[in-house]
């Protein structure tokens, strides 16, 4: 049964329904906002709001765009006021440079790495790639974020961010441009030969607190799966703007945590919404 199907169901008390519902946009609504907030506890947070807020609200879906366009509209009007983690974890590309300690990593050796450290090698690369995130403007950041990484058509990012067509694409422009500028100068896994290693930050942290616990953002989190893959025998074969949507593309994506369908399903039996009480 297709999504919009189940929406209906859900709209008039069916409880798996909506059960389903959930289940089909929760790793979307967590997706991105882990990519927005960049801290996984921030995003479950932000997430879990969301995911009620489309409950609550799921009788004002009148099928004028599609399901997950008035689900991403939703959630991007609570991510973009979303300001709790913002000085924490927001940067400037000239800042984030200049933490990279390029002249180090010009003197590593990837061979020296074991194969053993790989899960910490993970770990740097995507917070690093969060990180990069974090540089772009929040409005440019959601654009990037919507078109490139969760495939919406620019035509229906313009509706979920209410602006003009025109206005959303001069965003999209600037973040891909801003994304490409920095990746392709710095990162040696976007272009062979460029000064940032992974390997050279994972070394360097090693033994420290860094790969301790909850220290360990993003490898700890479920994902739906790891891509493996040559990254530097796939890039030859792509222009720039496609070399660096690689990167952050195959960022494996994080799953919702199990325990939003629980919650769901304690406040549909709750007996606090009408039309869920039969």
């Amino acid at each position: 049964m297709q999504l919009e199907e189940q929406v209906e169901l859900a709209k008039n008390g069916n409880k798996q329904a909506l059960e389903k519902v959930i289940e089909g946009i929760q790793d979307k609504v967590f997706g991105l906002s882990l990519r927005m907030l960049y801290n996984p506890a921030d995003a479950e947070d932000a997430a879990q709001e969301i995911l009620i807020k489309i409950i609550t609200s799921l009788n004002s879906f009148r099928g004028e765009s599609l399901f997950t366009t008035w689900v991403y509209r939703i959630a991007a009007n609570y991510l973009l006021r979303c300001r709790q983690t913002e000085k924490k974890y927001s940067s400037t590309f000239v800042k984030y440079e200049e933490s990279l300690e390029l002249e180090k990593c010009a003197r590593w050796d990837d061979a020296e790495l074991t194969s053993g450290n790989k899960i910490f090698y993970d770990e740097i690369r995507i917070s690093c790639l969060m990180g990069m995130l974090q540089c772009l403007s929040r409005e440019l950041r959601i654009a990037y974020l919507l078109v490139d990484i969760f495939e919406v058509r620019s035509c229906e990012g313009a509706k979920i961010l209410d602006v003009t067509p025109e206005v959303f694409r001069k965003r999209l422009s600037r973040a891909r441009a801003k994304l490409k500028d920095f990746v392709l100068k710095n990162c040696s896994e976007a272009k062979p030969g460029n000064l940032c290693k992974c390997g050279y930050h994972t070394a360097a942290q090693i033994g420290t607190d860094r790969f301790e616990g909850n220290n360990m953002l993003f490898t700890r989190l479920n994902r739906k799966g790891i891509i493996e893959h040559d990254t530097a025998a796939m890039v030859d074969e792509m222009d720039e703007l496609n070399r660096v949507g690689l990167l952050f593309r195959n960022n494996p994506d994080a799953k919702a945590p199990d325990k939003y369908i629980q919650d769901i399903r304690k406040l549909i039996n709750s007996g606090k919404y009408e039309y869920f009480k039969n």
